[in-house]
């Protein structure tokens, strides 16, 4: 054996242990992004527990207001609790990320969820709206 096959060799085997430690760092360690102990309900609970202003500052209504708002919308099966998430937490998502004209991003931080749960729940309760918009409002028969 030569000087050249065992370069070849040595290099083979670095290409090799380079690509396993990056494939390592990428997918094996992974840190937990929502390590809060306060997931969205948590968090939902304490807005309306806490002083009626800072309800009323995210969710632009008073905590009374917006429980009779999600049992209504629980009442007549428009919104209805998941395995995860409970209507008055997809509630607040909704109307926060409306009141407060945020993202995405920054309620996946405050509900502790996932991006793409934050979006599929805010979905629901825009549909929901829709269809309680359509019951609710009714169009003028005629036109002046």
């Amino acid at each position: 054996m030569d000087s050249s096959d065992s370069d070849e060799e040595f290099d083979e085997l670095v290409t090799i242990t380079a690509g396993h430690i990056v494939y390592q760092s990428l997918y094996l360690c992974k840190e937990p992004m929502h390590t809060s102990p306060h997931r969205g309900f948590h968090r939902v609970q304490e807005l309306l527990g806490g002083h009626w202003e800072r309800s009323h500052v995210m969710l632009r209504m008073e905590p009374p207001v917006f429980a009779h708002f999600c049992e209504e919308f629980r009442r007549k099966n428009l919104l209805k609790d998941t395995r995860y998430v409970v209507v008055e937490e997809a509630m607040a998502l909704f109307l926060i990320t409306l009141g407060q004209n945020e993202r995405v991003r920054p309620m996946r931080e405050w509900f502790q969820r996932s991006s793409e749960t934050c979006s599929r729940h805010f979905n629901i309760v825009l549909n929901a709206m829709q269809e309680y918009a359509k019951e609710r409002f009714k169009t003028c028969a005629y036109i002046i």
